[in-house]
């Protein structure tokens, strides 16, 4: 690809390229496992002789699920599956957040330089950089959002 000519074709460019995202928000999931208890908590319709499907109310209509599949609960309490496999690839368990030494003794502020906004240090040493184009919303450590009171 050749340089870009101006700023409109700069940004037409920028509009148009694909750039990687990470998931901002943490996310309380449960393994399905087809019990009584799971499909009454979540209103999940079981298998019937014509539909051999579990299936669970979304916020976007009916969906699918199987046993070890994953129901995930969003920050607005809304519910959906997520294929196990899936949600191996893209998940990882947030373990103990409370206990995270890191985000929870809090952090002082120390000099930075002129393309950082602040940079911050826990007692325990743990530096994080905020810039003027990333700004830290999340414990690196444990993935607690940062300003949470828990």
């Amino acid at each position: 690809m050749t340089e870009p000519q101006d700023k409109a074709e700069a940004k037409w460019v920028e509009k148009h390229t694909e750039h990687e995202y990470r998931k901002t928000a943490t996310i309380k999931a449960v393994q399905f496992d087809g019990s009584m208890c799971m499909i009454e908590k979540f209103n999940i319709t079981p298998p019937m002789p014509f539909d051999p499907a579990y299936t669970m109310p979304t916020k976007e209509g009916e969906m699918e699920l199987g046993i070890s599949d994953w129901i995930a609960t969003g920050v607005e309490g809304e519910h959906w599956a997520i294929r196990n496999t899936v949600f191996k690839e893209t998940y990882e368990r947030v373990i103990n957040q409370e206990a995270c030494k890191y985000c929870h003794e809090g952090f002082t502020p120390l000099d930075h330089g002129p393309t950082a906004t602040g940079l911050l240090v826990g007692k325990n040493g743990l530096l994080i950089l905020q810039t003027e184009i990333s700004d830290v919303h999340y414990c690196p450590m444990c993935g607690r959002k940062l300003g949470d009171t828990d």
